[in-house]
C-alpha cells in the first residue's frame, strides 16, 4: 500500500493514527515517571536493518523491567510506516511503555502504550564533530545495557555539544571509559575488524 501523497500516520497500540489524532492516556507511567522503552530500526530498500537485534534487545530489556512486550510484529511495523511515509530509506522508533495509573511504586492498573514513528534517514554525511560532552554516565547503572525514557541527560549534553561547535555529544562513564553517543552508536576498528 502506498499513498499517492505521503502519510503522517504514527503506529499506536495496534492500528495507525493521523498523527495530530493520536493520544496517550495522561497517567501513563511512560510520561508520568519516564517507565518505559524504546529502540530505532532502521529500514533500507524495504528491509529491517539487524532487525533481531535490536527486538532482541527490547525484548529482554522488557523482561527486565517487567513491561509487557508488545504483541505487534514490529519488523512488519517499521517495513510499512517507512512505506506509508514515502522514504526510500527511514526509521521506525518503537516506545513502549509500562502501564497507565498506580503509585510510583507500581504496576500500573490498565495497559500501556506502543508508539511508532517514522522519520527519513539521514544521507550520506562526511562524519560528525564530537564532543565529550561534561556529563557522566554509571558504569555501575542498572540501566545503563537498557534504552529508556529516562533522556533528559541526553538532551543535555547534545545542548552542550551543539555549544561547542560540534554535531553529537560522546559520553565518558565515571570511569573515563567510552560509554555511548546521545542518539549515535560508537565502534571502532581493532586488527582490522569493526567492533
Amino acid at each position: 500500500f502506498r499513498p499517492s501523497m505521503p502519510s503522517t500516520d504514527i503506529f499506536l497500540n495496534d492500528r495507525w493514527v493521523p498523527r495530530e489524532e493520536a493520544r496517550i492516556p495522561a497517567d501513563d507511567r511512560g510520561f508520568a515517571f519516564s517507565e518505559g522503552l524504546f529502540d530505532t530500526m532502521r529500514v533500507r530498500h524495504g528491509r529491517v536493518c539487524l532487525g533481531k537485534a535490536h527486538l532482541g534487545r527490547l525484548r529482554a530489556s522488557c523482561a527486565f523491567l517487567g513491561i509487557p512486550y508488545p504483541q505487534a510484529d514490529l519488523e512488519a511495523v517499521a517495513v510499512e510506516g517507512v512505506g506509508r511515509h514515502g522514504f526510500s530509506d527511514g526509521s521506525a522508533r518503537m516506545t513502549v511503555t509500562a502501564g497507565c495509573g498506580g503509585d510510583l511504586a507500581g504496576p500500573g492498573d490498565r495497559p500501556g502504550s506502543l508508539v511508532v514513528q517514522f522519520r527519513a534517514a539521514l544521507g550520506p554525511g562526511a562524519g560528525l564533530r564530537l564532543h565529550v560532552t561534561s556529563h557522566r554516565q554509571s558504569a555501575t547503572s542498572v540501566l545503563m545495557r537498557h534504552k529508556t525514557l529516562r533522556y533528559l541527560e541526553r538532551v543535555l549534553a547534545v545542548r552542550e555539544a551543539k555549544a561547542a561547535g560540534a554535531d553529537e555529544a560522546l559520553f565518558l562513564n565515571d570511569l573515563g571509559e567510552v560509554a555511548e553517543g546521545t542518539t549515535a552508536s560508537v565502534f571502532w576498528v581493532k586488527d582490522g575488524v569493526v567492533t
